[in-house]
Formats: structure tokens, sequence, C-alpha cells
């Protein structure tokens, strides 16, 4: 059943576009870098970038054309920056800003510049304010767009240059005639220690990973001064050395995008199971075949859901899935147990082109080298044997109804393969 799994890894896997849509990104993410440095105070608090999410991670299952991009900033004397705990919305931090700015107005030279945009982003408190924040970087990313005339020449080719904003994240997205389309989203975060941390699980964090501060309030509440941690680099790190972890969160994306019902099945909240898996577990656990990890984390998905609730890594009072409605979670809960089912049953033809089809499109099927369709062939041969042999180990007659499976299942893949092409 391992070679199964990994026959269907195989077919997911998008390192055959990767050049192509990576020198595209580089291009336009540097461009665009530039000109934001064109401003000032951009320029002072800039202090570098880090690739994020499913492309970083390498856990992407569709082609490379999204890329979610932190514009880590840093604000003068960063250790004067007093964070504190959001008391309304856990995950996330107020951040004062008094002293940071008492101390930019009494430094020698005074940068007058630095300091009236302290003042105006902050509200009488000190505390910073994501709205002005937000509505600061808008402004200044638009001026540039509008000087460059949303375009850029990029292997002596016009590109257009789309901007969208939504959520904290400021999108381009880049058309032109000879590449396909690519989006990329700037989402500038502030950046602190691990000492800065106020998350309970603070001891997780290595003392060289820094963490950020993202302009994202909790949804439906008041929370202008709140910014939500994210702690992307610790979480690479803790799950850095575990052989089968990537394939198996791979699938269950792969999985969760070729199913409607689990449209509000954020990768972050799969991403999270796996965190919490991890820390059950010995680092040795991922070695086990994917298809012994697939079945537990499936199993820890389907319960997730059953109890409404997926408990941020970070701070486990907060509840992911406080946001989604009862119904949009029993609606993804069953998705999750009649897939369980599914992939439970391996032993007739049927049951593999089932589980066939929970990962992949019938397009990406047919596209399917045909050595990983014998891979699959020979896996249904040793299960069709193994099924007969362990039902009737003394019969005489065991041999010949093996053998009868392997014929049943030779003729389906074959049907299955010419009704393909």
């Amino acid at each position: 059943m391992e070679e199964f799994y990994h026959s269907i890894s195989k077919a997911i896997n998008i390192d055959v576009d990767r050049e192509e849509y990576t020198k595209l990104y580089d291009f336009v993410r540097q461009s665009i870098i530039n000109g934001l440095k064109e401003n000032e105070i951009f320029k002072a608090l800039f202090a570098d970038l880090s690739l994020c999410g499913s492309y970083a991670d390498n856990l992407k299952v569709t082609k490379p054309n999204e890329f979610d991009l932190v514009v880590r900033l840093e604000f003068p004397f960063p250790d004067d920056v007093h964070l504190e705990e959001d008391p309304l919305n856990g995950g996330n931090v107020w951040i004062n800003l008094v002293s940071v700015i008492h101390k930019v107005d009494t430094q020698n030279p005074r940068r007058e510049f630095l300091y009236k945009f302290l003042k105006h982003i902050t509200n009488d408190s000190g505390y910073l304010l994501l709205d002005k924040f937000q509505s600061w970087f808008e402004g200044t990313l638009t001026k540039y767009l509008i000087k460059i005339s949303h375009t850029l020449t990029y292997n002596y080719e016009k590109i257009l240059l789309r901007y969208k904003k939504q959520g904290p994240a400021h999108t381009i997205t880049v058309r032109s005639c000879s590449y396909d389309e690519i989006s990329i989203d700037f989402v500038p975060g502030f950046r602190f220690s691990k000492s800065q941390s106020v998350s309970p699980f603070s001891e997780l964090i290595e003392e060289c990973d820094t963490w950020e501060a993202i302009p994202k309030p909790a949804i439906g509440k008041s929370s202008n001064p709140s910014f939500q941690c994210s702690y992307t680099e610790s979480e690479r790190r803790l799950l850095t050395g575990r052989n089968q972890f990537k394939n198996a969160l791979r699938m269950m994306k792969k999985f969760r995008d070729m199913n409607p019902g689990l449209v509000n099945l954020k990768s972050y909240y799969i991403k999270t199971l796996f965190l919490w898996h991890s820390q059950l577990y010995e680092q040795n656990y991922w070695n086990n075949p994917n298809e012994s990890i697939m079945d537990d984390m499936f199993e820890a998905l389907e319960t997730a859901l059953k109890k409404r609730e997926i408990k941020f890594f970070w701070d486990k009072e907060v509840n992911l899935l406080r946001f989604l409605s009862n119904n949009q979670i029993d609606v993804m809960y069953h998705e999750v147990r009649n897939a369980r089912k599914i992939i439970s049953k391996r032993s007739e033809s049927q049951d593999l082109q089932n589980i066939k089809d929970l990962f992949l499109t019938k397009e990406e099927q047919n596209v399917m080298p045909q050595q990983l369709e014998m891979e699959i062939e020979k896996n249904f041969w040793e299960i069709a044997k193994e099924k007969v042999a362990a039902a009737t180990p003394y019969l005489p007659w065991v041999a010949g109804a093996a053998a009868g499976a392997v014929i049943l299942g030779a003729v389906f893949f074959g049907r299955n393969r010419n009704n393909n092409n």
C-alpha cells in the first residue's frame, strides 16, 4: 500500500514548474521592494523578507503560482517596544510604542519624518493602530505602482501588475502573454525576538528564531490595535527532519482541494493538526509508512471536526474554528468521515480507484506516467494475494484464488488505462 500512496504523492509533485514560476516571482518581488524603498519611512523600517506558506514549506499541491511573502519591518529601538496579549482576542497582541517614540524624539540627530509617522499610526496611549498602518502601506505601494504605470519589463516583455488588498495581504497579480499568471501576497509584519513573545509555549521558540505581528485582526470584533502573532519560522523548524511529514500533509491538502465541502478547511488548520501530532510522538514516528500516517491524520482531523475544535498551537485556549458556523463544520466532518471509510477499504480494484479519486482529478489520473500506474497495479496484486491468503491460510485453492485476483486486477487496470487514452 505504501507504493500506492507514494505514486499519488509523485503525481501531485510541482517541481516541473518550479523554476519558471520562481524566476518571475523573484523579479517582481525585488522590483516591488526596491520601489517601496524609495519611501524614506519604509526604508527606515524595512528589515528583511520571509517567504512563507505552502510554497516555502514545499507543500504546494498545485502549480507554484501563488507566493506568500512577509515583508518584515522593525521599529527603531526594538527592545523598547512593549507587547501585551490582547485580552479580547487570544493569539493577538497590542503593540505599545510610547518608549520608542520618546527615544526617536530625543535622539541626536532627530529623525523628524520618523517621529511624525510613529505619532500618526498610534493612538493617544501609544498603541499601534492597524488601520492607520495598513492605510500607509497601501498608499506607499499604490504610489509606486502608479509611478511605473502598473507595468514592468521582464525578458524584453511588458508584464501587467494588478493590485488588490485582501485581509492583511497586499496582492499583486502578474499577467503577461508569455507566462502563466502568478500572484504574490505582500504581507507586512513587525519582527520580534523570542524574549518578546507572549505565547504560553514560547519555550518552543529557539533563541535565534524571530516571529511576526501581522495586521490581521480577529473577525467580527473591534480590534483596531490588535495584531495576530505568526510563528512561521519556529513552526518550520519544529517540522524539519520528519521523513513522511511533508508527503502526508501535502496529500491531505490535495484531498481538501478536491472536495468543495472542505472549502473552509484552511491550510493552516491542517498544518496545526500536524504540529500537535508531532508533539505526541518521537521524531521517528514520521518514518512510519505513509499509509499509517495518513490513517492517523485523517482520524485526528475527523475527531477535531467532531469536537468542533482545532486549538491554536501557540495558545491552546484559542480555537481556530471559532468563527465557523456549526453547519460549516458539520459539512466538513461528514466529508472527512466518508473519506476515512473509503481509505480503510484496500482489497479490491475499485477500492484503490476510489482512493485515487480522493486525491487526483481525472485529468491528473489521465496524465499519470505509466510507471506510476504499474506501481498501483502491482500493489493491488500484492494486496489481493495477501487478503486471500489471510482469509484461508490452509486451503489448497489459495494460490488459485490469488492468481484469479491478479488476473482480475490486470483486466481492471488495463481497461482503465484504455478508457483514459
